[in-house]
């Protein structure tokens, strides 16, 4: 079993550790503590967006760190 830290990085087909940048639905709603349900109401809302990228669909690194900026700001 990985480390937290250790999941946070790909090793590319070349050996190099590449940090991840785009997460799963379900490796996102992780990364936030909520259910996949419950993040696919957030893009409903509006306040998340998903990207596709061959067919799958995936959530930003970039796109997380904002979402959870937002609460922190809403929460002051």
């Amino acid at each position: 079993m990985l480390s937290e830290h250790e999941e946070d990085y790909l090793v590319t087909r070349r050996g190099a550790a590449r940090k991840r940048r785009a997460y799963s639905p379900a490796e996102a709603a992780a990364e936030l503590g909520i259910s996949r349900s419950h993040l696919y109401r957030l893009r409903n809302e509006g306040l998340i967006k998903f990207s596709k990228l061959l067919g799958r669909t995936l959530i930003t690194e970039s796109e997380i760190d904002r979402v959870v900026a937002t609460l922190e700001e809403e929460a002051k």
